[in-house]
């Protein structure tokens, strides 16, 4: 219930007019409706000359204005059909005006909702990302959200109908109404039945969320990883475990279904016997005329595939409703553990020093020290080089100079100014990352580097290039405009930190962290590379992060990490020479 009323509200937040407007072209349709469906009575009228069925006042009302009109009652006939014909077609203007008009409704909603979680996701806090899956983002932002969508329409699907089912079945109450109590009062006994029903098919619309996360984590997964599953030959042991999941999802789809089809089974069962009932009833119990039990039967199934459709929608919106209920959860637990600052305030460039004092860092919270206690300069405008075996906690200590991650204990200073959540965003404003697990788009090479800086010039791109030794670009078929395949597949490893490090550097950072950004190159590429960098002295502070010897004679200051602290100088020669 709270599920569905914060949908409405969501619903009545984001296109009120247009949800106005359907629920009134919802009232006209069903005006419509019944107009046709009243105007059976007149024509059963005509038809048995007054003998079917005596004209009620409605009816003779209607005759009188016919005989006013002067059309010759040979023709009244012909003008109430062409009446009824006139209903029928705008019933069917009215139902496509209302298809419309959901797809109106439904898709600012689910673009709201989209963006909504995709800012939650993209400002959360680096730590809260880090424990959860790709996979399970990419399964909220897509699969989740068509569910939510399917939900938008079972509710407006539910308003239209249910109003015509009403309105018809007012008609048959004024033909009826004893019958119409009867009818009213047999289809709520079926209530507690329907509403254990639903509560079993809601709790299986939440397993269906599960099993498709599951059927989504293994596909997504393996598949971003093909080629080391290729390389262990395991692609038997994938299949088997994707059949496996996707077997599980489809069993409980399955048994949703069948739930939803035995509550339809039942409802069926119960109004055709409920129609013998009253039948019975009114023709030989109240002893209503033929003309009359005609009219009321035959608003009445006009009613019943309404109510039908009704509970089949309610059978679809109690199915995906749980997909709205995990969206809120997921949404609420990324805000809660969302980045509070504010990306436009100002965090000067460094002019003396970016500083580690007495950090701390433990993951999980309480968990054993990643750092302890660590202190360490990067002198600005200078190259400093973080070396030490896998680990030892280089990487967490880029994670905090970026501000992506917070010390529990000791700060993170630029000059004087503490990195904390209120101005992390703005610090990573002018900061260029490279690391050794390169983010490449499967576009084109232009596009790629122009995603760090779109209003770049062709002369900063070609600057970059040269900087990063990524001339290759140019030889490549396309050149610029080569596509790099998903994930830069079509070009090797070094090639990608290539093209990574030249998008860095086209930013001009103040600050440029190296996270074994040059692990992958060769000797001479490497050498080269460092040297340009090491050339940028005075004008960019460059954070080194890597294991490899050749790569530190390159630094300014170079320190040594060793179980989540820094060794001292007369260890660190050492250490360098056993790299």
């Amino acid at each position: 219930m709270n599920a569905a009323a914060s949908f409405l509200r969501l619903l009545w937040r984001t296109s009120r007019w247009k949800l106005t407007g359907a629920v009134g072209l919802a009232a006209l349709l069903s005006l419509t409706e019944g107009v046709s469906v009243a105007m059976v009575f007149p024509l059963i009228a005509l038809m048995g000359g007054g003998s079917a069925a005596a004209p009620g006042p409605r009816t003779a009302l209607l005759f009188h204005a016919l005989a006013r009109s002067h059309l010759p009652r040979t023709w009244w006939l012909a003008a109430l059909l062409s009446a009824v014909l006139a209903c029928v077609g705008l019933l069917s203007v009215l139902n496509g005006v209302l298809t419309t008009l959901t797809w109106s409704i439904v898709w600012p909603v689910r673009q709201r909702l989209a963006d909504d979680l995709y800012e939650a996701i993209l400002h959360a806090d680096w730590t809260y990302l880090m424990r959860r899956r790709s996979s399970d983002l990419t399964h909220v932002l897509t699969v989740e959200l068509d569910r939510v969508s399917q939900v938008l329409q079972s509710v407006i699907a539910v308003l239209s109908n249910g109003m015509v089912a009403l309105l018809l079945l007012g008609l048959a109450c004024a033909v009826a109404p004893r019958l119409t109590v009867v009818l009213v009062g047999g289809v709520a006994l079926l209530v507690p039945w329907q509403r254990r029903t639903g509560r079993a098919i809601y709790r299986s619309g939440m397993e269906i969320s599960t099993r498709m996360r599951e059927v989504f984590d293994s596909s997504m997964e393996r598949l971003q990883n093909l080629k080391v599953v290729k390389a262990f030959g395991a692609q038997d042991a994938e299949l088997r475990l994707f059949s496996e999941r996707h077997a599980r999802a489809m069993e409980e789809l399955i048994g949703n279904q069948w739930r939803g089809a035995a509550s339809a089974r039942s409802f069926q069962m119960v109004m055709l016997a409920l129609l013998c009932g009253v039948i019975l009833l009114g023709l030989q119990g109240l002893h209503l005329a033929a003309g009359a039990m005609l009219i009321f039967l035959f608003a009445f199934m006009r009613a019943t595939p309404r109510v039908a459709a009704v509970q089949a929608k309610m059978t679809e919106l109690l199915t995906d409703l749980p997909a709205y209920a995990e969206l809120l959860r997921f949404l609420d637990e990324c805000r809660e553990h969302s980045e509070s600052g504010d990306a436009n305030e100002t965090v000067p460039a460094p002019e003396r020093e970016i500083a580690l004092r007495g950090v701390r860092f433990a993951y999980p919270p309480g968990g054993k020290d990643v750092l302890a206690g660590v202190d360490l300069e990067l002198a600005a405008g200078r190259m400093t080089a973080v070396a030490g075996v896998s680990g030892a906690g280089k990487s967490t200590i880029a994670d905090l100079v970026m501000g992506l991650l917070l010390p529990q204990e000791g700060a993170v200073l630029v000059d004087d100014v503490a990195i904390t959540r209120d101005n992390a965003r703005a610090w990573r404003r002018q900061i260029g990352y490279v690391s050794q697990d390169t983010l490449l788009f499967h576009d084109t090479v232009k596009r790629n580097l122009l995603w760090a800086k779109p209003e770049a010039t062709r002369a900063e791109l070609a600057e970059a290039i040269r900087a990063a030794r990524a001339e290759f670009v140019y030889g490549l078929a396309q050149g610029l405009e080569t596509v790099v395949g998903d994930r830069g597949m079509m070009l090797s490893h070094g090639q990608r930190q290539r093209l990574a490090l030249a998008r860095a550097l086209l930013l001009k950072p103040a600050l440029l962290i190296l996270d074994e950004a040059t692990s992958s190159l060769d000797g001479e590429n490497e050498e080269a590379i460092l040297r340009t960098v090491a050339g940028l002295q005075g004008s960019v502070t460059t954070l080194l992060i890597s294991h490899r010897p050749s790569a530190m004679r390159f630094a300014d200051a170079v320190y040594m990490l060793e179980a989540g602290t820094i060794q001292g100088a007369k260890k660190l020669l050492a250490a360098l020479g056993s790299l």
